[in-house]
């Protein structure tokens, strides 16, 4: 797809402008300041089925030992930047000064120099390694990217494609889940098909869909989701959430808004 080539043309660009080195981009990563958001919103999914409690048991009484208990509830922080499970959209931004207080390159094939929270990055590196011993050779196109990049990508695209194009994809300042530095954009070392659609035709992406979750990675943008999820499909798009709420996203097939009810 052009627009592919056109946001590779654009990263080269950029990359050039604000070139620093990896000391000293590392330095002011270390030095950003995180900002949260009320962790007070945080939604609470059961785990089980509530257990009503005997209304004609004493009160002081105690439960038996067979009894039943009301099952704890679990906490899913959508809300808070450091979060795993932070969602951001184009309806839920985040701030744009957040910067993840510590990135790090991970050792994988990709375009120019991508950065990524370490813990995304070790289990990037993992997936990878386990995708080229089954024959695909994947390529990392984009890892974060700052509010201030999003604001020059926006621009381009809307100056190259349009408006009403640029609203429907990945690319919204403070709306894009790589500044949170936990999205990737996923390729070939092959290029094919590289950020268009068709990658979702290819090996590369079945492994992807099949396996990802295994290492913490899930499908962000999946196919006939974009009323839900704001952003058109993009099957190079994966996002980290941990191995434990991957594996539950993938058992689900749901997106993170819809299990997360954010919408």
């Amino acid at each position: 797809m052009v627009c592919g080539l056109f946001y590779l043309m654009y990263l080269t660009v950029v990359k050039e402008r604000t070139t620093v080195s990896a000391e000293t981009r590392f330095t002011k990563v270390q030095k950003a300041v995180e900002i949260v958001y009320d962790s007070d919103k945080k939604i609470l999914i059961p785990t089980a089925d509530v257990i009503v409690p005997d209304d004609n048991k004493p009160a002081d009484q105690p439960a038996k030992p067979d009894e039943e208990k009301k099952p704890e509830t679990e906490t899913a922080d959508v809300t808070t930047n450091s979060s795993l499970l932070r969602i951001v959209s184009p309806a839920a931004k985040i701030d744009p000064g957040y910067v993840p207080d510590r990135l790090v390159v991970p050792d994988v094939p990709m375009y120019q120099v991508q950065e990524l929270r370490p813990e995304a990055a070790s289990a990037l590196e993992e997936m990878f390694a386990a995708a080229a011993q089954d024959g695909y050779d994947l390529y990392l196109i984009s890892g974060f990217r700052s509010y201030d990049y999003q604001v020059g990508l926006w621009n381009y695209y809307v100056d190259y494609f349009g408006l009403s194009y640029t609203e429907h994809i990945d690319a919204h300042p403070g709306g894009s889940e790589h500044q949170l530095g936990l999205s990737v954009d996923i390729g070939t070392t092959d290029d094919v098909c590289r950020l268009d659609t068709c990658f979702g035709g290819t090996g590369a992406f079945a492994w992807l869909q099949a396996n990802s979750y295994k290492y913490g990675y899930i499908e962000r943008y999946p196919q006939d989701k974009e009323a839900v999820t704001g952003i058109m499909y993009s099957p190079w798009s994966f996002r980290y959430t941990g191995r434990q709420e991957a594996e539950k996203l993938y058992q689900t097939s749901l997106t993170m808004e819809e299990y997360y009810h954010m919408n």
